[in-house]
This record gives structure tokens, sequence and C-alpha cells, in this order.
């Protein structure tokens, strides 16, 4: 219908509410892109194990494997394989400012 949500629109979900996060997951939102932000700034991320990130600044190492750019049709311009040590699979040592 009209109000539903096209599969794809958001990239990722910051709330400070689990109302916002279920929100997010029925938009399709994914878990490991679903956050939670608590009153102390932390963001936990809602997927098993709920990785918890020191602020923004936390999740900064690992954007460019979250938010890839994107060409024309919406694919990664590029995809590098991750370390396998962090919570997004993403190659933590490469900072995107």
């Amino acid at each position: 219908g009209f109000l539903e949500a096209p599969i794809g629109v958001f990239a990722c979900g910051f709330g400070n509410r689990l109302t916002d996060t279920a929100a997010y997951n029925a938009v399709g939102v994914t878990p490991e892109r679903n956050f939670l932000i608590d009153q102390q700034s932390q963001i936990r991320m809602m997927m098993q194990g709920n990785e918890i990130f020191d602020g923004y600044p936390g999740l900064l190492p690992h954007l460019r494997r979250m938010l890839p750019p994107l060409n024309g049709k919406g694919q990664p311009l590029y995809r590098r394989p991750g370390k396998g040590r962090c919570p997004v699979d993403c190659d933590c040592d490469e900072v995107v400012l």
C-alpha cells in the first residue's frame, strides 16, 4: 500500500527507545545497522551480542563497511574482506574521517 516503506530506504537506524529500533526493524533495517543510544551516549548494536560503541566516534572506524559508497545501481563501489575481528566485519585499521 501507499504507506508501506520500500525495502532498502534506510541505511541505518539510530534511536533512543526500543520502540525506535522496532520501527527501524519493521521497515527493513537489519539488526547490525539498527542502534540504540542510551543516556550516556553509548551506542548499542541491536543484534545478537549487542556490541556497544563509545558514541559516534566509536563507530567511526566501522563506517566504510557499514555505509560503503555506491554506484548508480546501488551496489558497493568496492568490497574488501574484513579481518574478522570486529562485530561489523570491517577493516578497523582504516579510519574514515
